[in-house]
């Protein structure tokens, strides 16, 4: 073989190496493990980042009461210090949320009472009855006002959290009881899982446990279809519904299909349908620019949106026995755009963890 060839031969398969790493780059980010004494928790990220809340979910330990775990405990995300270990109920808190500008925390727990809380000094404001049976929640853009859902029965529930009042009610309506049973026996096991508003607090974003998304309108309480699925039994399988911060896009993790699907919402048509194997949780970068998801074995796929069959792989090295588990499992970035908070893991020993990547 001549040098000539030699050389172009060279070339070739160098430019082939290059394409290769290209495509699917493993590579190493800075990964904090924060030890966490829990067997299942779900983790809430303040809007700027800069503190999460972790509650114990009560469902891991069969609904039977440790009063060790009862309290929601917030830490300071830069120093994984414990802040503030928040204590009034007497059960476990089904779900939390940060208002936008942070200033508050409220909670629902299994005593079918809403806690707001002064996250910053880390007290009591109030304690609202509610009903039973409510899963999900998110504070809207006013801060005042919280959004929460009951799954069972398809039912949305926006309360002012300054009067305590139920301010509107959102939920099918049938033209009479026998055409409300009648979908019910056609849809066994029928419900709404996970809730995300609007940047500007116009819609709420459910799915379905049929697959299907639906947005529901605040002005009126009337719903539209975004994606309407064909499947006629519980898949259980859309998860971690989220808009862009500008509100251009709605992205969520097809768990089932192994998928993940994002919206323009000017347009209304699929921006972005990327293969995502085993996917357990998603989170869309603050820029839009980019994406990142975590499959069931512990592998970090960073995804840039403006190049999509570009990955960066990270290997996140959980302990063994901690899992990713998709209905509790939580992704977030910071405001920055500079690191990921990955939550809401399981361990059944509770020698649990969070994870803080830096990009």
């Amino acid at each position: 073989m001549s040098l000539k060839s030699s050389s172009t031969l060279l070339f070739v398969l160098l430019f082939a190496f290059l394409i290769g790493i290209g495509t699917t780059a493993a590579q190493e980010a800075t990964i904090t493990l924060m030890p966490l004494d829990s067997q299942g928790y779900g983790l809430r990220l303040s809007p700027d980042g800069s503190r999460f809340a972790v509650f114990e979910m009560g469902v891991i330990h069969g609904d039977e009461v440790d009063s060790a775990y009862l309290p929601i405990r917030l830490y300071d995300t830069a120093s994984q210090t414990l802040l503030y270990s928040l204590s009034a109920s007497t059960d476990y808190a089904v779900d939390a949320a940060f208002s936008t500008d942070g200033k508050r925390l409220v909670s629902y727990h299994g005593d079918a009472y809403l806690y707001v809380w002064d996250a910053e000094a880390g007290t009591l404001i109030k304690r609202i009855p509610m009903v039973n049976g409510l899963n999900t929640l998110q504070f809207m853009p006013d801060n005042r006002t919280v959004a929460l859902m009951q799954s069972a029965l398809p039912t949305l529930l926006l309360l002012d959290t300054e009067t305590g009042a139920i301010t509107s009610v959102m939920t099918q309506h049938y033209p009479d009881i026998g055409q409300l049973r009648a979908s019910f026996a056609q849809k066994i096991a029928f419900s709404i899982l996970g809730l995300s508003a609007s940047p500007d607090g116009t819609t709420l974003a459910t799915a379905t446990s049929y697959d299907d998304i639906w947005f529901w309108n605040v002005a009126d309480g009337s719903y539209r279809p975004l994606v309407a699925s064909e499947e006629t039994k519980p898949m259980l399988g859309l998860r971690s519904l989220q808009y862009s911060v500008d509100g251009s896009l709605f992205g969520f993790a097809d768990t089932t299909a192994g998928q993940i699907r994002i919206f323009d919402l000017q347009s209304g048509q699929e921006a972005h349908n990327l293969p995502a194997v085993d996917i357990r949780v998603f989170a869309l970068a603050p820029d839009s620019q980019s994406a990142a998801w975590v499959d069931k074995g512990g592998m970090l796929h960073l995804v840039d949106l403006t190049a999509p069959d570009t990955t960066r792989d990270v290997a996140l090295n959980l302990p063994e026995g901690i899992r990713v588990v998709a209905p509790i499992g939580s992704l977030k970035y910071t405001s920055d755009g500079q690191a990921l908070i990955l939550g809401g893991l399981v361990n059944a020993s509770g020698e649990n963890a969070v994870a803080i990547i830096n990009l």
